[in-house]
Formats: C-alpha cells, sequence, structure tokens
C-alpha cells in the first residue's frame, strides 16, 4: 500500500479487523478481517492522510485523520467517521481539525465519549519549522451529532507535540514533545481534567511496560524528535538501558505481556530500518535481549496482539510501502 503509515485493531464481540491506511494524498484505507482470512474490505480510495485511527469504543466503526499530508501540510486536516453497516463502510466527516497527529476517545456514557486531540504545531512556514507550538485539545465527541463539543485548549502549550500513549482503564494518558511527558487524568463526575508534567527531558515517543515484574510501569521513550535515542527509564524516569545503536527515524513501538512475559516492539525508519523484538531478565539484574524481526522494514506505526493463542505485530512498514502481520514463534516471545 503506497504511503501505508497508520494501523489499528477493530475489534467487537461480533467483528474482527486491523485497519491500515496510507498518509498520501489520495491514500487508501483497507480493513482485514482476522476471523477470514485476512480477507480485505476497502474503507476509502480516495483518502489519505491519516494519522491516527480510533475505534468509537464498544462498536465497529473509527475514526480517524485525514488530510494530514507529509511532511506535515496539515493546514485541511479533518477528521471522520467509519461507519460499518455489515458489509461495507460509509464515510463521513466530523470535524476540520488542522494539525491534529494523535487523539482518542474514552467511554463516558451511552451517546458521549471524552475527546483528547494533540495539535503538533498551529502553523508552519516549512517543513522545518517548529516555531509555534501544538496544543493538548480536550472535550467530548458526541455520537448521535458526529461532533465533537465543547473542546478546549489545556495546559501549557507544547513544541513538536507528537507522543500519546493512553491508559483508559487507569483513568489518564501520556503526552510528549520538547517540554517533556506529561499525566492527563480524566475528569469524573467531580473532577475536572488534570495535567501533571512528569518528565523536562524532550520525548519524542513513550510506551510504558513492567519489564521487571514490580508492578510499576517503566518507560521506553525515544528521544529527539523521531529520534536516533532509545531508552529504558524506570517509573521515576532515571535510566535503565539504552540502545547502543543509533536508531534514526525512531517511530514505532509497542509493549505488552505476551504468555505471562513483558514484551517491547520497536522500529525506526532511517538507516538499517530495523523491526525489533525486545524481551528481559531479571534474576541478576536487568537484562535487555533485542531479537532481529526484520531488517529494512520502516515501520511508522504497529502493535502486538494475539489471537487463537499465537502473538502476532501488524506493522505499517511505511518506508517499504508494505502493511504486513508477522506471526512471530514462541520461542521469540
Amino acid at each position: 500500500m503506497p504511503g501505508v503509515y497508520a494501523t489499528s485493531r477493530i475489534k467487537t464481540d461480533s467483528r474482527d479487523v486491523i485497519i491500515a491506511a496510507s498518509e498520501f494524498d489520495k491514500g487508501q484505507a483497507y480493513a482485514y478481517d482476522l476471523d477470514n482470512e485476512f480477507q480485505r474490505i476497502p474503507v476509502w480510495e480516495q483518502g489519505g492522510g491519516t494519522m491516527s485511527i480510533v475505534q468509537i469504543p464498544g462498536t465497529n466503526d473509527f475514526l480517524a485523520t485525514q488530510h494530514f499530508i507529509p511532511t506535515f501540510a496539515a493546514e485541511e486536516a479533518f477528521v471522520v467517521k467509519a461507519s460499518w453497516n455489515g458489509s461495507e463502510y460509509s464515510i463521513s466527516k466530523v470535524a476540520q481539525t488542522p494539525f491534529l497527529h494523535r487523539f482518542d476517545l474514552i467511554p463516558f456514557d451511552e451517546n458521549t465519549d471524552h475527546f483528547v486531540g494533540t495539535t503538533i504545531t498551529t502553523e508552519k512556514d516549512s517543513i522545518e519549522d517548529w516555531s509555534r507550538p501544538g496544543h493538548i485539545q480536550v472535550g467530548t465527541y458526541n455520537r448521535k451529532t458526529n461532533q465533537f463539543e465543547n473542546l478546549k485548549n489545556i495546559g501549557n502549550p507544547i513544541h513538536k507535540n507528537h507522543g500519546y500513549k493512553s491508559f483508559h482503564e487507569l483513568g489518564y494518558s501520556l503526552i510528549t514533545g520538547v517540554e517533556g511527558v506529561y499525566k492527563l487524568t480524566y475528569p469524573t463526575t467531580s473532577t475536572d481534567w488534570q495535567l501533571e508534567k512528569l518528565f523536562d527531558e524532550e520525548v519524542s515517543d513513550i510506551y510504558p511496560l513492567d519489564v521487571n515484574g514490580d508492578g510499576l510501569d517503566e518507560y521506553f521513550i525515544i528521544q529527539g524528535f523521531h529520534g536516533p535515542v532509545l531508552r529504558l527509564m524506570d517509573n521515576q524516569f532515571n535510566e535503565l538501558f539504552k540502545k547502543q545503536d543509533p536508531t534514526p527515524f525512531g517511530h514505532a513501538g509497542w509493549g505488552g505481556v505476551v504468555e505471562g512475559q513483558p514484551v517491547f516492539v520497536f522500529g525506526h525508519r532511517d538507516g538499517k530500518k530495523d523491526l525489533s523484538v525486545f524481551t528481559f531478565e531479571n534474576q541478576n539484574g536487568l537484562v535487555v535481549h533485542e531479537e532481529l524481526i526484520e531488517s529494512g522494514a520502516g515501520p511508522s506505526n504497529l502493535f502486538g496482539y494475539t489471537k487463537n493463542d499465537q502473538f502476532y505485530v501488524a506493522s505499517a512498514n511505511r518506508e517499504n510501502d508494505q502493511f504486513i502481520v508477522y506471526e512471530l514463534d514462541k520461542g521469540e516471545n
């Protein structure tokens, strides 16, 4: 798929698919049916500019960005809804969202989801112009009207506002940029949105994972914007591990538990463009093992998942225009 960039799993009791979408102008998006030998179903043929794909919680529908065109030509970006009717998708526009790079929906009630959006900037004079910061936007998504409502910016602006990781079950998300790592706590019936700074070094992306079984998340972080540095930090952001080889254009990661063991999958888009899996030993201090999945993959986004007791990695290999699902041997987990 030319320009394949974004991917996400849309899973309900009735349907289980992976969506892959292109960032190219007028690019494609497809759904791959995990219950029907990866049958490919068109989502759109003339969309493109897709940075994020987010399931509307509990449904077979999703929201996605469009017209966020490389490289960061996103003044005209917007969000669309893809609705599944049982045989095909229909597309409707939700809102104009300039420079919206990542966003999320957090379940609230039957008709409403909390909305979090992160804009990477507000305006650019050139590809290399990062003088203007982006914002964290919060509000709601009304499922009945298919609109965002009550949107507002929260906290101070963030330059190169790029990384996002949510923990719906714990009630917060992590957001990263030049100014550091922020924890955004969702509102409750008695509290409003809350924003707390956790770390004050520049971070491009963050991937939490409890690697030592102490019940606290450690953090894999990419440093430098689309950076060449991969580090593992403890819960207080003290360094535990740093990958010695540079990881230019570091951009894709996922952490999870496979057969009871922590696993981290990571890829970078320049240099060797490696896609690798990391596992851990803790008997006599932390030991990190790295095993190459594929060199030259160059992934932009990826995630791991288990189906029918088998572990897979779904990877949008942007640098070779391929969407690939890797089946990893149990010995690699």
